[in-house]
């Protein structure tokens, strides 16, 4: 119950009264579940199906490196330079919302 009073010209009779949701299974628990599982095996074959040495030139040295670390880092180093610009692009909208809010107030 709320402990604040009814705004005026409302009274707490007024308002529909709150119907109560029937419960209901947590499904998309077991779909993440299923999914994660289903990632993690394809990642074991695709490790397994790439594990054989590559010869990587980092400027100065070269390395004989597993080709699925390679893919894996690359897609990693994509991953969170997507996620930064991103980031960086949504900055100014959330700049302006604020200001707006701001306005507002």
């Amino acid at each position: 119950m709320s402990t604040t009073p009814p705004r005026e010209g409302t009274a707490a009779g007024d308002r529909p009264a709150r119907r109560e949701r029937a419960a209901r299974p947590d499904r998309g628990f077991e779909a993440k579940t299923v999914a994660a599982l289903l990632l993690a095996a394809l990642l074991i074959a695709f490790a397994v199906a790439n594990s054989q040495k590559v010869e990587v030139d980092f400027l100065v040295t070269t390395a004989d490196v597993p080709l699925v670390i390679i893919i894996l880092v690359a897609v990693l180093l994509g991953a969170v330079l997507g996620a930064l610009t991103a980031w960086r692009s949504h900055r100014p909208v959330t700049r302006a919302a604020r200001r707006a809010a701001r306005r507002q107030e």
